[in-house]
């Protein structure tokens, strides 16, 4: 990942690929992204076996029986895209705290399904409808569209890949970015949205762009791991236009993690995701795996390989809300063993992190979580640890490798000591 990473932003400077614009803003700020975890996938640097959903049309009836045009278009101040990922209550805990200081009533929520999920939240407009006629548009127009020769001559760098495929990428999104902007300018224009918040601008830009061109103010909240290896946030050698007006983050420690582009960063905390400094008995020989989709076969792998050790200890396998789908598939191998739980919603992961005295990942905000609330935390050294770099410099966690007897360093890994990643929710009147 590191490698990539580094790859990415050295030949995406050579070429000048921040150049090309629309509306003024960089094509390829919205596409970083897409190419990243694309290529990342077709290099194996990520995972994708439990990953990604299909588009069937039974998906498509449920998105257009919640789909409501009236709430659409009702008038509000103030424009809120959630991320797609709820918890268990139904409730955004990125965007909550703030909606609830700012005011419901002043609030306009709108989200997609999670990886093809979809429910109705109460007062939430579901706009998958949007990305589909996107994604149809662009079927049917990529072909007119023509790539320049900077974009070419910046894949070439990369070899073992399918140079075909990310050229029609490219031209679809584009495409989707020109669609999806004009239904945004449109949108906010007639609701008459005085300020825009949302969560993950990387893969929202073209609300973002609208927005902008309407002079309406944009705020991002955090909602995981920053790091200079992130490419949603890290952009070393770009302080342009594109990025939201203002980034909210959950306490001083995110401020310096990556190289923001231009932007105004504040910290304002998180009171779903901040510890309270209470003293929580843990129960001996209990191990959480923090799973996500990317890591979830590694992390089984690693497991596997150490179970035969592990017979006094109990298991909880926290699996991603995108990985609760397939799971009796997906980890049919585990589910046979008496000291192991797969676990989907049964115990959230605050819980878990409340009475396990061990927590095994890789990277994932969860970690952060768990090390605040005092687990012995464990990192399996395999794709994506570079996230997790501040962290293991400041001995808070241990790092694992594949060949490593687990047991033997469950008994080495210390208490980590008190830390602070996520502050209590508290607004200045000079952020609003």
């Amino acid at each position: 990942m590191q490698e990539l990473t580094s790859k990415i932003i050295k030949f995406e400077k050579k070429y000048n690929l921040f150049n090309y614009k629309f509306h003024n803003y960089a094509i390829w700020s919205y596409y970083r992204m897409y190419f990243y975890y694309s290529m990342a996938i077709d290099l194996g640097v990520l995972d994708s076996s439990v990953s990604g959903f299909k588009k069937d049309f039974n998906y498509i009836l449920k998105i257009l029986k919640i789909f409501n045009l009236k709430k659409l278009f009702e008038k509000k101040d103030i424009f809120v895209l959630e991320h797609p990922r709820s918890n268990k209550d139904g409730i955004d805990i990125y965007t909550e705290d703030i909606v609830n200081y700012l005011g419901k009533e002043k609030c306009s929520s709108f989200s997609f399904s999670n990886n093809g999920v979809v429910s109705k939240k109460n007062n939430v407009i579901i706009l998958d409808i949007i990305k589909i006629l996107s994604k149809i548009y662009s079927k049917v127009f990529f072909k007119v569209v023509k790539i320049d020769d900077a974009f070419n001559s910046f894949l070439y760098e990369f070899q073992k890949i399918d140079y075909s495929k990310y050229k029609i990428q490219y031209k679809r999104y584009y495409l989707e970015l020109k669609f999806q902007y004009y239904f945004y300018y449109f949108l906010l224009k007639l609701k008459r949205i005085e300020k825009v918040i949302l969560v993950v601008s990387y893969y929202n830009m073209p609300l973002v762009f609208a927005a902008k061109d309407l002079g309406i103010e944009v705020i991002e909240m955090q909602h995981g791991v920053v790091s200079k290896y992130h490419l949603g946030y890290h952009y070393p050698f770009y302080k342009t236009n594109f990025f939201p007006d203002k980034f909210y983050i959950f306490s001083t420690f995110w401020r310096d993690s990556a190289q923001y582009p231009k932007c105004n960063i504040e910290t304002i905390g998180n009171n779903f995701l901040y510890t309270k400094k209470e003293k929580k008995e843990k129960e001996k020989n209990t191990i959480l795996i923090v799973s996500q989709t990317t890591i979830a076969y590694k992390l089984k792998t690693l497991l596997l390989s150490n179970l035969k050790e592990l017979d006094d200890f109990k298991i909880y396998f926290k699996l991603h809300p995108n990985e609760f789908n397939n799971y009796e598939k997906n980890y049919k191998e585990l589910l046979s063993y008496k000291n192991i739980r797969i676990i989907t919603n049964q115990y959230t992961i605050h819980k878990l992190q409340n009475f396990c005295e061990y927590q095994i990942g890789i990277y994932s905000t969860a970690v952060y979580e768990g090390i605040e609330r005092k687990c012995k935390t464990l990192l399996l050294n395999d794709t994506g640890i570079e996230y997790m770099e501040q962290i293991l410099k400041e001995d808070l966690a241990l790092l694992i490798d594949y060949n490593d007897s687990l047991l033997k360093k469950l008994f080495e890994v210390k208490l980590p000591q008190e830390v602070v990643f996520f502050d209590k929710f508290k607004i200045k009147e000079s952020y609003e």
